[in-house]
């Protein structure tokens, strides 16, 4: 580490040290427990959280507030939150973050007294020098960037991170004070903001330095991503560092079940296919499924038009407030809506819309697809936690397609490197091969054990897995990105290759 850089993260925790004080100075009487808002599960022993008497700095200090003590409770779509009258109430017992960008934060919007500003796409590589014990809080605009952002320090190993509910919107429609100062500007000083990328296309050398040194890279244990991460997909409109194939958990699902069907000679039937859903989330884990805001917007228009029971939507409707129907609609609404969200136009996701437009050249049942994303909507209305449906942003300006290798073979204890789409204004697809190999033998084991499986050749299952997904691979990328530079990125312990393909 160079003296610079280790002067700059000095700064940082002596600015973090002295707005703990200020914040603790400022902090009146926190709620009592019992009277905390929904949404949060008090915690089991923290007596300066329930306490009537102003705390002094070490009891108010977030240092001594530990994730074991403080449990958030996760939303329907699966996001640990929070209401903006419990930050109000215990903003001295959480490290509260703000992910906006720099115009947001000293904008009109304002911001929260004592909030730390760490822009989304620093957010992880700050949080790598944090004490993961310590609970934190995110912020942002609506609530849709935090909640990614609290995805995000989960896979991190963060114990208690949560999503302040409805963002800087919900905080200014609550009454509650703000700040409006260029703050923003001294910390941006402190930050060493790498120089934006220059004009034309993207080369090796661009994108090695994108990626960085292999010990910056972040990873994680195959094992770990397996059982607590998600696999996204390969969309280059992904905020933070991912690990890519094709449509995600969602799109790895509906190849696994068409092989499966393929296999078996027969269609599985809606019963089947719902025990399958279940007990596949049940053994795997947290599952992804995103969409985007053209899908948002575009659905949100349609219900203008023609509205469904107990949903009013006005013509101008953000994709914030369509978003708020889609994870929580009215009961009465729901099978009308489910139709809707398995319409082409409604799916945000670029390679399941390519597989309901194009199931022969996918090779995948239509309704094998139409199903499963019903199943997931119905699982996440009824509460499921473990289901995530995240929304990315703008439009498609992916510039290169990447590759990511692991240097040797992928087993449960490797760890594999996670890549950030997005290289300041630019984006690429970033697909892992060596974790969707090994995602896909986790997927024929499982499904060897299953009762329906009985007679069924499991090599050949493997087999036709392998040749569709290469094909299905093949496909997407001549819709979403013909003629676009390829590039391998192969990573070892102590090494960094990028090489055109």
């Amino acid at each position: 580490m160079d003296t610079t850089e280790s002067i700059q993260r000095w700064r940082r925790a002596v600015d973090w040290s002295l707005l703990t004080l200020l914040v603790n100075a400022a902090c009146g009487a926190p709620a009592a427990v019992e009277d905390a808002p929904p949404g949060v599960v008090a915690p089991v022993t923290a007596p300066s959280v329930a306490s009537t008497e102003k705390p002094d700095d070490a009891a108010c200090s977030p240092s001594s507030q530990r994730a074991a003590e403080l449990v958030f409770e996760r939303a329907p779509g699966g996001v640990p939150e929070v209401s903006v009258d419990w930050v109000r109430a215990h903003q001295c017992h959480a490290r509260l973050i703000d992910v906006r960008e720099r115009a947001e934060f000293i904008g009109p919007e304002g911001h929260i007294a004592g909030v730390e500003w760490i822009p989304m796409g620093e957010l992880t590589a700050e949080a790598a020098e944090w004490d993961p014990t310590i609970p934190v809080v995110l912020v942002c605009r609506s609530g849709r960037r935090s909640a990614r952002a609290a995805r995000m320090l989960e896979e991190q190993g963060f114990r208690a991170v949560a999503s302040m509910t409805g963002g800087m919107l919900a905080w200014r429609l609550a009454g509650h004070a703000r700040e409006f100062s260029a703050v923003a500007s001294e910390l941006e000083k402190q930050r060493a903001r790498p120089p934006e990328e220059p004009d034309g296309p993207l080369t090796a050398e661009l994108i090695k330095q994108h990626v960085g040194a292999p010990d910056r890279l972040r990873r994680v244990k195959v094992a770990a991503l397996m059982l607590h991460g998600t696999t996204a997909c390969v969309d280059g409109r992904d905020e933070h560092a991912v690990f890519g194939t094709p449509g995600g958990d969602m799109g790895e699902l509906v190849l696994a079940l068409t092989v499966f069907e393929q296999v078996r000679g027969a269609a599985l039937e809606p019963d089947e296919l719902r025990e399958l859903f279940l007990t596949h989330t049940a053994a795997f884990g947290d599952f992804y499924m995103h969409t985007d805001t053209h899908a948002l917007t575009s659905l949100g228009d349609a219900l203008a038009r023609r509205p469904i029971p107990g949903v009013s939507l006005a013509a101008d409707a953000s994709a914030d407030e369509v978003l708020g129907v889609v994870l929580r609609p009215p009961r009465a609404a729901e099978r009308e809506l489910l139709e809707l969200l398995v319409e082409p136009g409604f799916v945000g996701c670029g390679h399941l819309r390519l597989i309901l437009q194009h199931p022969e050249e996918y090779r995948v049942r239509s309704e094998l697809t139409r199903e499963l994303i019903r199943l997931f909507f119905r699982q996440l209305w009824s509460g499921e936690r473990r289901l995530h449906y995240v929304v990315l942003d703008g439009e498609h300006q992916e510039g290169a397609v990447l590759s990511v290798e692991i240097v040797g073979s992928v087993h449960a204890y490797t760890s594999v490197p996670a890549i950030p789409p997005r290289y300041g204004g630019r984006a690429m697809f970033v697909y892992h091969p060596q974790i969707a190999a090994f995602i896909r033998e986790q997927q024929a084991q499982f499904f060897a054990e299953h009762d329906a499986w009985e007679g069924l050749a499991l090599d050949e299952y493997r087999a036709q897995i392998k040749s569709l997904a290469r094909a299905q691979l093949t496909s997407t990328l001549q819709h979403l990105a013909p003629e676009l530079p390829s590039f391998t990125v192969r990573v070892g312990a102590d090494s960094v290759e990028v090489n055109s393909r």
